[in-house]
């Protein structure tokens, strides 16, 4: 038993580190996720708990390294939700908006958004149903066309791009920040659209990975790649950009 609680710790730390650095194991540490029980889970401080089922949440929403279960999402953004309400909350709303793995239910979208924690949020309600509107519709267009997937994506560039600490931690409370968006263009760039190279590019070059906080200069270099990419195959905007 207390081995078991000593490597559940150490897990913890491991990916703790991992989400703040996001290191580029994270395919490994999605595995490691999906791993953890009920009971590991339970083991955990409210604020971890709740921090790693929104990660799991995340993992089974767009498959990543893992099969995708939007149902199974569903249910571990619900208990996220329930533990303070930084996280997950607005994930549920979404799902029950546009009937994302259960039955379309407004009721059920409003209760989970009202349990969204508001403390040191600096935006007043009118603005959060605005933005996140914008985002889900966006998000919405992404989940059923994947031509969409890349304006998505570039909405969240621009919502999240040199932001204040402040609207980071509002988009982190509806569901998104710029190491989930990475990831999310790392999955989705395998489709092969020329597009998602480009916006791939654009997070790499802005760091959106967290991979060169210490060394940014590193980030340009590592950018070209999906620029080069996106130029290959036409896309105008890489090629006016790399001359």
């Amino acid at each position: 038993m207390e081995i078991k609680f000593l490597s559940l710790c150490i897990l913890a730390g491991v990916l703790f580190v991992s989400q703040v650095n996001a290191s580029a194991n994270n395919g490994k540490d999605d595995v490691k996720y999906a791993a953890l029980t009920q009971k590991d889970l339970d083991a955990l401080p409210v604020e971890k708990r709740a921090s790693f089922l929104d990660e799991l949440g995340f993992i089974h929403e767009y498959g990543l390294n893992v099969p995708m279960n939007r149902e199974q999402a569903l249910q571990y953004y619900k208990q996220a939700c329930e533990l303070g309400g930084n996280y997950g909350c607005y994930n549920v709303k979404y799902a029950y908006q546009y009937g994302d793995g259960v039955a379309k239910d407004s009721a059920q979208a409003n209760k989970y958004a009202k349990k969204m924690n508001l403390d040191n949020l600096l935006i007043e309600q009118e603005y959060i149903d605005k933005f996140s509107q914008e985002i889900f519709t966006a998000k919405v267009l992404a989940d059923t066309d994947k031509s969409q997937r890349p304006e998505f994506i570039n909405a969240l560039f621009n919502f999240l791009n040199n932001r204040p600490e402040s609207d980071a931690l509002f988009f982190s409370r509806i569901g998104f920040n710029q190491e989930k968006t990475f990831r999310l263009a790392t999955l989705w760039v395998q489709d092969g659209d020329p597009q998602m190279d480009y916006q791939l590019g654009l997070l790499t070059l802005n760091d959106f990975s967290g991979h060169y906080v210490d060394e940014p200069y590193k980030a340009r270099p590592a950018s070209l790649k999906w620029f080069r990419a996106a130029a290959e195959k036409g896309v105008v905007e890489a090629q006016s950009l790399l001359g």
